[in-house]
């Protein structure tokens, strides 16, 4: 298997919406293990559920295995503090300051979430589902030797598109997933920079081609993902309930 580092597969990507877009519509080729991931057909949303947490083609290509289910995760930046080893663990840890609970367990903590928010169970189901895909093929180790995910929005926004298409969802809707997806961490910067959030609604604007309606739409659901986007702290139990909740919110999404 060739290699790749998540360097090169940022690169390969497109990092702006609406490059995102078009790579999604016209079905793009990366090369593999880029294609052949991106090809993937979900029967179900469970399949791809558990998939967030499974080994692929392309995890093989950008993490060095050292068991049959533990990895090395590449550092992800050059600023290092001496005496911190790369993370090892499973493709879905996100052992940090920020989570303890698995990729898997998060998603369906964010589909309940979006539920007791008040979002429809399809809708909650699927953007909950996408939001955060990209954090299996952007598995670092940072300064501290905890996991990060730098770039998982533009990378997750891709394969959300893709697995969306070839799911046969909506193509109004899945273009939504995309947007979320890439979008869902504006709210963290947008507080101490409203002008970058003017920005992305121009950005929205556009995406939609001038459909203000879309691109506002959007925009409140990123918030209210963003709102429902709880990581559980190392010294807090993680809510089983929600999690079983979540989970049959994707068992049972109509």
């Amino acid at each position: 298997m060739e290699r790749m580092t998540q360097k090169e597969l940022k690169l390969l990507l497109p990092n702006s919406l609406n490059g995102i877009w078009e790579a999604v519509k016209e079905k793009k080729r990366f090369g593999e293990p880029i294609d052949k991931v991106a090809s993937l057909d979900f029967e179900t949303p469970e399949k791809l559920y558990y998939f967030l947490e499974e080994h692929d083609p392309l995890t093989d290509a950008l993490y060095t295995k050292i068991s049959d289910t533990e990895v090395i995760f590449p550092f992800a930046t050059s600023k290092v503090k001496d005496g911190v080893s790369e993370f090892v663990g499973r493709i879905g840890d996100q052992t940090s300051d920020h989570h303890r609970e698995t990729i898997c367990q998060h998603t369906a903590i964010v589909i309940e979430n979006m539920g007791t928010a008040g979002i429809n169970k399809s809708t909650a189901m699927w953007l909950g589902l996408f939001h955060d895909v990209g954090k299996k093929y952007t598995l670092g180790t940072n300064k501290k030797g905890q996991v990060c995910f730098y770039g998982h929005e533009t990378v997750g926004a891709f394969f959300a598109g893709r697995w969306a298409m070839n799911m046969d969802i909506d193509e109004r809707y899945v273009k939504q997933i995309v947007a979320v997806a890439y979008g869902h961490l504006g709210p963290h910067n947008w507080k101490e920079n409203p002008e970058k959030e003017k920005e992305f609604l121009d950005e929205l604007t556009e995406y939609y081609d001038g459909n203000k309606m879309f691109a506002r739409q959007t925009m409140g659901m990123i918030y209210i993902l963003y709102g429902s986007d709880d990581g559980i702290k190392p010294d807090e139990e993680v809510p089983i309930e929600k999690v079983e909740t979540g989970f049959y919110r994707i068992t049972h999404p109509w």
